[in-house]
């Protein structure tokens, strides 16, 4: 969501402030019963309520599909996103639209039209029983036409983007439809980038639209983000009959200490990263490394607080490093095991070199180069930074190479600052 980090932390803050309910996420391993708790603590609310298992997107596309089949989409109303939301949605995906329609359907409208003997045949006993589990809840078709003018609909959109629109319909366009979501493993196909913004959704969706969320997960980064935008959450652990409350400190210990475990961690060479690109460009000039993205700047923060706190318990004799990309410069005091990168970010480095006319993009004509400039001026960094690959007809391990090249005498100063 195009909305900055302090605003969602702003958002954080009123969750506290106004005595809102916190968001609710159940872990544990696999098989510890974290669904069958889920599923009782919706059995047992009685109030308006939708319950999301980790099979509705497939399923949905299958609902879907199957009501296009019987010409029943001239009979629903669509709804057009307004142009704020469509920005919104947008940059949720890191994609362009130029429009987005979407209609809703449910098991209820079929019933309307069709006996369940029609039904069960037009469906098959697997997925109605399948369809039971849902028949309080609906289905999403979406129409798309992106900024190219290509269209299509929900059927052709992989299950990632069909989820991410979904999630945005219900929690921010339709919140009146139910109040409470339980939600089985939320984070199944989602992207990376994706998953920090359906972060920042649920907590826009809980302050300024009254929903309560109650989910599983095994994955750690969504609360990470969580906690990393100060959210009012409650962290339950399930363990075979018992069902405990942590809080974010005991979690930590619980599901973040394998950095410094005994998998042999301590005994390799060790960089964490705020990103893959910063990670290609450093990964293969260290030998016997072993490299850790930490998807962000204040991930990264929060494991140099870590070794902070530890101290030499954890550094004595471990080859440690946390590299942060350039554009932390101001902020951050270099010392033996913190270093950052000698430019701001490796897209905006490209940029730069680009814009400089380096000898590396001799080939580019004139006029895609005022394309490319126009590009890195007006869209998102890493829209123009895609862009750009696309025209040099360039990968990121090519590009990544020519950058290593250009700051070999930091790499050589950084590879000699390990201590063996």
């Amino acid at each position: 969501m195009k909305i900055k980090d302090a605003k969602i932390r702003d958002l954080s803050r009123k969750m506290y402030e106004d005595e809102l309910p916190p968001i609710k996420v159940i872990l544990g391993h696999n098989g510890i019963g974290k669904t069958r708790f889920l599923k009782n603590e919706y059995d047992l609310d009685c109030g308006e309520k939708a319950y999301l298992s980790e099979t509705y997107p497939i399923l949905s596309k299958k609902f879907i599909e199957i009501i296009k089949e019987l010409d029943l989409f001239e009979e629903l109303t669509f709804i057009k996103v307004r142009e704020k939301d469509l920005r919104m949605l947008a940059a949720m995906l890191g994609k362009r639209y130029k429009s987005i329609k979407y209609t809703i359907v449910s098991m209820n409208e079929l019933e309307e039209r069709y006996e369940a003997e029609d039904i069960m045949k037009i469906f098959g006993a697997s997925i109605i029983e399948e369809l039971n589990e849902y028949r309080s809840h609906v289905f999403y078709y979406i129409e798309v036409e992106d900024e190219y003018g290509f269209t299509y609909t929900s059927h052709e959109m992989g299950v990632g983007e069909y989820l991410i629109a979904v999630y945005f319909f219900m929690f921010n366009l339709e919140p009146e439809k139910k109040p409470i979501y339980y939600i089985d493993e939320p984070c199944n196909y989602l992207a990376p980038m994706s998953l920090r913004n359906y972060v920042k959704l649920l907590i826009y969706a809980a302050v300024n639209k009254n929903i309560q969320f109650v989910m599983t997960t095994n994955n750690y980064d969504l609360v990470d983000y969580l906690i990393n935008f100060n959210a009012k959450i409650q962290l339950i652990l399930k363990e075979q009959e018992e069902v405990i409350e942590v809080d974010t400190e005991k979690y930590t210990q619980i599901f973040r200490k394998e950095i410094f475990n005994d998998k042999g961690l301590l005994n390799k060479k060790v960089v964490f990263t705020e990103d893959q690109l910063a990670m290609d460009f450093l990964k293969d000039k260290v030998d016997s490394v072993l490299f850790v993205k930490t998807n962000g700047e204040a991930n990264l923060t929060k494991v140099v607080d870590v070794i902070k706190l530890a101290g030499h318990a954890i550094l004595n004799g471990v080859n440690i490093k946390c590299v942060y990309d350039g554009d932390q410069r101001s902020k951050i005091e270099e010392n033996e095991w913190v270093s950052v990168l000698p430019f701001l970010n490796v897209e905006e480095e490209i940029f730069r070199l680009f814009e400089e006319e380096d000898p590396y993009f001799s080939e580019i004509e004139t006029l895609e180069r005022y394309q490319i400039l126009s590009t890195i001026r007006e869209e998102e960094i890493h829209d123009a930074y895609r862009r750009l690959k696309c025209i040099l007809n360039k990968n990121d391990d090519e590009i990544v190479s020519y950058l290593q090249e250009k700051h070999k005498g930091w790499i050589d100063d950084f590879v000699a600052s390990f201590k063996e």
